[in-house]
């Protein structure tokens, strides 16, 4: 253990700093969203570990870090889950824009389309508008 504070942080590690090597990582610092033991406890704190491999902890706002589907930034699934963590279940999902009556959560293919929903009557225009995956027989 050497006497001198050889990163500039006012502790040497004969008092108390565990890493000498940074400036945020010494005896009574304040723990920070790094994935690092900041104030030399022996302890990475829970909220800054990813449980879920994902690439989020809980200090970086993952709302539920037992699932790697669910982070800040996620693509909203049909599931009644907030999966980008906004605070907000299935907004991206869960709306009718084209005003035909069917959510892509209903099952809609093409929500900007209000010929296509499922259940519609297949047009001759090249689309799948009943979502059943194929366009109209003939096309």
């Amino acid at each position: 253990m050497g006497a001198v504070d050889d990163d500039g942080d006012g502790m040497t590690e004969c008092h108390g700093d565990c890493d000498d090597a940074s400036a945020l990582t010494y005896q009574g610092a304040t723990e920070i969203c790094d994935r690092t033991d900041n104030d030399c406890d022996g302890f990475v704190p829970a909220d800054e570990v990813d449980d879920d491999g994902d690439g989020f902890m809980v200090c970086d706002n993952d709302c539920d870090d037992t699932d790697p589907l669910t982070h800040p930034g996620a693509v909203e699934q049909c599931d009644g889950l907030d999966n980008d963590c906004d605070g907000i279940v299935d907004e991206d999902v869960d709306l009718d824009l084209d005003g035909d009556g069917f959510t892509p959560c209903d099952g809609d293919c093409n929500d900007l389309d209000a010929t296509v929903f499922p259940g519609a009557p297949e047009l001759c225009d090249g689309l799948d508008n009943d979502c059943d995956g194929a366009p109209a027989a003939g096309e």
